[in-house]
């Protein structure tokens, strides 16, 4: 299982992969705290998709703030 802290450095670390183009996180306890990682990698690679439905961020507000990149297709991050 990755967490927060798991996901912020993998973010961190894809972030030299400009090939890469689908990752799927999705059943993982990932919360609140890495969306800042996954934003920055997000506007390193534009070619990649991130699926993290089933997740652990609870905050409506974190939510909203990653509405531009699910409207993109980009991100599914959904919760239900």
């Amino acid at each position: 299982r990755i967490t927060d802290e798991g996901a912020i450095e993998l973010f961190n670390e894809l972030q030299c992969l400009n090939q890469l183009q689908v990752i799927d996180l999705s059943f993982n306890p990932i919360g609140e705290k890495a969306l800042d990682a996954l934003t920055q990698l997000l506007n390193i690679n534009q070619n990649l998709v991130v699926n993290m439905r089933m997740n652990g961020i609870k905050n409506k507000f974190a939510m909203r703030k990653m509405a531009n990149f699910e409207s993109q297709g980009r991100l599914n991050i959904q919760n239900v």
